[in-house]
């Protein structure tokens, strides 16, 4: 494909008219989620509904995140493979406003989920403040989000520039996109380095502290110095293997085809290394823990690794996550198999929303029975049903391919 075809291909893709965002599968799921909600909040089992809802919440926005640092990740290292798949990373963007607003529900349940919100724990008083926490936790998301959608949009200026120019750009446009004609490429590809560094570094700090505050201080007894760190890179774990899946779909439209064997290689090689390093947060936080043999640490691990129901599922996690993506993606033709990358990204993904569970249920729900109900599993839907609507109107409505990253050009060389 030559960089006229590209050109013509995404303008070609951005003026049909597709409504695939309004799906009823989509409408559907959104609408069964609120069923099961309400349903949980209504018939008393509020414990359970908001447990269901915060497992959904840190999973689907964790996913959105992941992805974009993906795209940000690709930009700092000057991955010349990776640039035709930048912008599907980037199309969770969408979400995330709409997970900011999903949190605002979420603070109605904090009594429900923090049991340090009716009972302080006086050591700890001056952080686990109910109040305190649940502006911060606001103010994490709204600073990645805001950062988020600027990295975007401005790297989609380029885009549209170098795609209609200034004069024939579309009324569509026109409102968020102004004074292309005042644009400088060079610099703004700087600036957008700069952003990235940005906004990997927020991410770093800003998903640790996430983390601590959200799950971790569920049980406000347990203390984990690696949980920050276990938690940001399992999220940018997940967003590799969704990308993976959007790769494999964004293939089948027509500027698909600057998406070549290589970059599917690329992406296994990339998962293949990121399951090896999620391997070894998880095998170090346990084992310095057990080691360690602090009470304050290990009542967590031995009531997910020795009590039942949870034993079951951090085998099934363990094996989801990491040793089947470990074994499967030793070989370089699986690496670049659209349906074995596919099987192993939606292994890898439901591993991490079983290990949400894992980490949040047993803290808030002390049961023996196995945790994944009706309400769960509505809720679950609901909230993909809304991702697939935010990811799907991007995809939609703004060019899918960084038509003016100047190393796009790589990507039209010889295949590997």
């Amino acid at each position: 494909m030559t960089r006229e075809e590209l050109k013509n291909s995404i303008i070609k893709s951005l003026n049909q008219e597709k409504k695939i965002y309004f799906s009823n599968y989509a409408l559907i799921a959104i609408i069964i989620g609120v069923i099961g909600l309400f349903y949980g909040l209504f018939s008393g089992l509020t414990k359970l509904t908001y447990q269901a809802y915060l497992i959904n919440f840190v999973f689907w926005t964790g996913i959105a995140q992941g992805t974009i640092i993906l795209s940000v990740v690709l930009r700092l290292t000057d991955a010349k493979w990776g640039r035709p798949i930048m912008r599907i990373a980037e199309s969770t963007v969408l979400f995330l406003p709409i997970s900011f607003v999903l949190y605002l529900f979420l603070i109605f349940g904090g009594n429900e989920l923090y049991i340090w919100f009716s009972n302080p724990v006086e050591h700890k008083a001056s952080w686990l403040n109910p109040t305190f926490m649940l502006i911060r936790v606001a103010l994490y998301l709204l600073v990645l989000t805001t950062l988020s959608i600027l990295y975007v949009r401005n790297s989609m200026r380029i885009d549209l520039l170098m795609i209609y120019g200034e004069e024939s750009l579309p009324s569509r446009f026109q409102k968020f996109f102004k004074n292309l004609g005042n644009i400088d490429i060079d610099g703004e590809y700087k600036k957008l380095k700069v952003l990235s560094t940005i906004i990997a570094i927020s991410y770093c700090i800003l998903y640790s502290l996430f983390a601590i505050d959200v799950v971790m201080s569920l049980d406000p007894h347990w203390v984990s110095t690696l949980f920050g760190a276990y938690y940001f890179i399992g999220c940018f774990y997940m967003g590799i293997a969704l990308t993976i899946i959007m790769v494999i779909l964004f293939i089948k439209r027509p500027e698909g085809k600057v998406i070549m064997s290589k970059q599917l290689h690329d992406l296994g090689k990339l998962l293949f290394g990121f399951a090896l390093v999620n391997g070894d947060f998880f095998y170090s936080q346990f084992l310095v823990i057990w080691y360690g043999n602090l009470p304050e640490e290990t009542h967590y691990i031995i009531e997910r690794t020795q009590h039942q129901p949870w034993s079951t599922i951090a085998y099934i996690v363990l094996i989801l996550f990491f040793v089947l993506p470990f074994i499967m993606l030793l070989r370089k033709k699986i690496k670049m198999n659209t349906i074995a990358m596919s099987i192993i990204s939606i292994c890898i993904l439901l591993g991490y929303w079983l290990e949400r569970i894992l980490l949040i249920a047993p803290s808030v729900v002390k049961t023996e029975i196995f945790p994944i109900n009706l309400i769960q599993i509505a809720i679950t839907v609901g909230f993909m049903g809304i991702f697939w609507v935010s990811v799907s109107y991007f995809w939609n409505k703004y060019p899918m391919v960084a038509f003016g990253d100047p190393l796009l050009k790589h990507s039209f060389e010889r295949e590997i």
